[in-house]
C-alpha cells in the first residue's frame, strides 16, 4: 500500500481576508504524469442514462453543474476542482488499517467522487452527502496510476468547501468520517486527522476516535507544518499566503517534480454579487509555474485547449510541452533562468492584480472574463518559446 505526498487546505473567516473563504491543494502524483484542465459544461440528461468513471459504471442524474477540473490525463475523476456553484474539492490518499487486497478491485477511484461530487452539489454539504452515499453503495478501489504495476491502491480524504463552511471526510474502506469546520484553519494530508470531533459519520462506525481506531499514522510532521504555517494572525490569509504555502518545500508540501498541479480558490458569498475565482497552474511544481485565473460565466462556450491533453499515448498539452522548456532552463540556472522567474512572477502579478480589482466588485463583461485562463495560457506559452 502507498500513496502520492499531496496536501489540500482551506481558511474561512476570521482567518482569510475580506470575508472570503481561500481554498488552496497541491496534487501530489508520479512525476511525469500529465496533468490537464479541463472544463466540463453543465449538461441535462435523460432517465436512465449511465456514466462511465474511471472503472465502473454507475446511474447519471438528471442535471449535472459546469466544472473546472484538474486531472490525470488518463483518469475520468480529477484531483481538484470547482464548480459553477462555489463548491470546491481536492482528495489525499491516505493507508488505513483497514486497506488489504480488496482495493484492488476496480470501483469508485477518489478522484471520480471528487468529479462526481462537484457535478452534482450547489453546496459543500450537499456533496458530502453525496460522496459519502456514493461511497457506501459502490465502494472505492482501483489502481490509483495508470501503470499495471506496481498497483498502488489506497483509500481517500477530501476538503470540500463552499464560502461559508468546509467538511473534512476521511475514510477507511466503506466507513468515513466528516468534521464540519466554519471558522479558522484546517488541512488535510496523506493522515487521518479526524479524532472525536465527528460531525457525521458512517451508520456502521462504532469507533469514537476515527484517527486512532483506523490509522496508520503516516506523515503526521508534514500535516502539522502546514497547519502551523497557515496560523497567524487573524485575517491574514490571502491568495499571495495560499501561493506561499503551496510553494513551500521545507514543510514537504512542495514535492517538485511529483507536485503536478495546483489550485487555489477564492470563495465569495453568492450574495455579494462578486464572482468565485479559482487560479490553478496545469504544470508541475508551484515553484516554477504560473497561477493563472479562471471564472465561471454564463457565456462560456468553448474552453482553451492549451491545457486539455490530446486523444492518444502522448497526453502532454500544449502548456506541459512549452513549461517543460522552462524547467531546463529553471535547472541551468544562470541570468536566463532568473529573467524567465521575473517573467513568471510578473505574470501571475499581473492576473492577481486584475483579479483583484473584479473582487473589489469592477463590472468587467462575461466576454473578457471568459479569456482570463486563455490570455495568461497563451502569454505564458509565448514566454517558454
Amino acid at each position: 500500500m502507498a500513496t502520492f505526498p499531496g496536501d489540500a487546505f482551506v481558511a474561512l473567516p476570521p482567518s482569510s481576508v475580506r470575508g472570503h473563504t481561500i481554498f488552496g491543494k497541491n496534487s501530489g502524483r508520479p512525476a511525469n504524469e500529465v496533468q490537464e484542465v479541463v472544463y466540463i459544461a453543465a449538461s441535462e440528461y435523460p432517465s436512465g442514462s449511465k456514466v462511465k468513471c474511471t472503472y465502473i459504471e454507475i446511474d447519471q442524474v438528471a442535471h449535472t453543474c459546469a466544472v473546472l477540473l484538474s486531472k490525470p490525463a488518463w483518469m475520468w475523476g480529477g484531483e481538484m476542482g470547482a464548480n459553477e456553484k462555489g463548491v470546491c474539492i481536492g482528495n489525499t490518499g491516505v493507508v488505513t488499517k483497514l486497506c488489504g487486497p480488496d482495493d484492488a478491485k476496480e470501483k469508485l477511484l477518489g478522484q471520480d467522487l471528487v468529479r462526481l461530487g462537484l457535478e452534482r452539489s450547489s453546496s459543500a454539504k450537499e456533496a458530502l452527502d453525496i460522496i459519502t452515499g456514493l461511497l457506501e453503495t459502490h465502494g472505492q478501489g482501483g489502481n490509483c496510476q495508470e501503470a499495471p504495476s506496481p498497483s498502488v491502491t489506497h483509500h481517500n480524504n477530501f476538503l470540500i468547501v463552499d464560502h461559508k463552511e468546509a467538511w473534512v471526510l476521511e475514510t477507511a474502506g466503506n466507513l468515513w468520517a466528516a468534521e464540519q469546520v466554519t471558522a479558522g484553519e484546517r488541512n488535510i494530508s496523506n493522515c487521518l486527522s479526524i479524532g472525536s470531533k465527528m460531525d457525521a459519520s458512517a451508520s456502521g462506525l462504532s469507533e469514537s476516535d476515527f484517527s486512532q481506531a483506523y490509522s496508520t499514522d503516516s506523515c503526521k510532521s508534514r500535516f502539522d507544518a502546514i497547519k502551523s504555517t497557515l496560523s497567524g494572525d487573524s485575517g491574514s490569509v490571502d491568495v499571495g499566503l495560499a501561493m506561499k504555502c503551496l510553494r513551500e518545500e521545507s514543510t514537504g508540501i512542495n514535492q517538485g517534480a511529483e507536485t503536478t498541479a495546483s489550485m487555489i480558490s477564492i470563495l465569495t458569498s453568492p450574495d455579494s454579487n462578486v464572482p468565485c475565482v479559482h487560479f490553478i497552474t496545469a504544470t508541475p511544481n508551484p515553484r516554477h509555474s504560473v497561477f493563472k485565473p479562471f471564472i465561471f460565466t454564463k457565456t462560456m462556450e468553448k474552453f482553451p485547449e492549451h491545457t486539455v491533453s490530446p486523444s492518444g499515448n502522448d497526453r502532454k498539452h500544449k502548456l506541459y510541452i512549452a513549461h517543460e522548456r522552462a524547467l531546463v532552463t529553471f535547472a541551468a540556472g544562470g541570468e536566463k533562468a532568473r529573467q524567465l522567474k521575473e517573467i513568471m512572477t510578473s505574470l501571475e502579478d499581473e492576473a492577481i492584480m486584475g483579479i483583484e480589482d473584479i473582487l473589489q466588485g469592477e463590472d468587467i463583461p462575461d466576454t473578457e472574463v471568459d479569456e482570463l485562463f486563455l490570455d495568461c495560457a497563451e502569454t505564458e506559452i509565448k514566454f517558454y518559446n
